[in-house]
C-alpha cells in the first residue's frame, strides 16, 4: 500500500511496501507482545477508515478488548482511526497505534485527551517500541 504522513524531522514520508511485508511486521509484532494461548483475535486487512467503517457499522459498540491500529498517519487519519476505534473499545480495553510518533501526533492525542475523557495514555515504557498504547478506563 501506499501513505503519506509526518516524518521524523519535520519531513514527510511515503511507504511503498506489498501487503505481505507490513503483514509480516504485523505478525512479528503480535508473536513479540506473547499474548497468551487463551486470546482469540482476528486480523483484518485494508485501509484502516474503511476497515474501521465498517466494524463500527456491524459490530456492537464497546465490543473489542484489544485494538491493534496501523493505519493511516496523516493527523486527520489517525484522528479518524481513534474514533471509530473508541466506539468499538470496551472498558478496560487497549488501543495499540502503530508508528504513532510522527509530526503532529502530540497535537491529535492532546485534542482526542480533551475529547475522550475515558481514555488514557499508557506509560511508553509499558508498549512496544515506536508504538502508542491507550486504555479505555472502566466507567465509575
Amino acid at each position: 500500500g501506499r501513505g503519506e504522513g509526518g516524518g521524523g524531522g519535520g519531513g514527510t514520508w511515503s511507504v511503498s511496501e506489498d501487503i505481505d511485508s507490513l503483514e509480516g511486521r504485523f505478525d512479528h509484532n503480535i508473536a513479540a507482545a506473547l499474548l497468551p494461548k487463551s486470546i482469540s483475535f482476528a486480523k483484518i486487512k485494508g485501509p484502516s477508515h474503511k476497515s474501521l467503517a465498517r466494524l463500527v457499522a456491524q459490530t456492537p459498540r464497546a465490543f473489542f478488548d484489544l485494538i491493534y491500529v496501523d493505519g493511516d498517519h496523516s493527523p486527520q487519519g489517525v484522528m479518524s482511526d481513534v474514533v471509530m476505534a473508541m466506539h468499538l473499545l470496551a472498558p478496560g480495553g487497549i488501543l495499540i497505534m502503530d508508528d504513532a510518533f510522527f509530526v503532529g501526533f502530540a497535537e491529535v492525542i492532546a485534542l482526542l485527551a480533551d475529547t475522550y475523557s475515558d481514555m488514557e495514555q499508557i506509560p511508553a515504557e509499558q508498549c512496544p517500541p515506536l508504538q502508542a498504547c491507550f486504555r479505555r478506563m472502566e466507567a465509575t
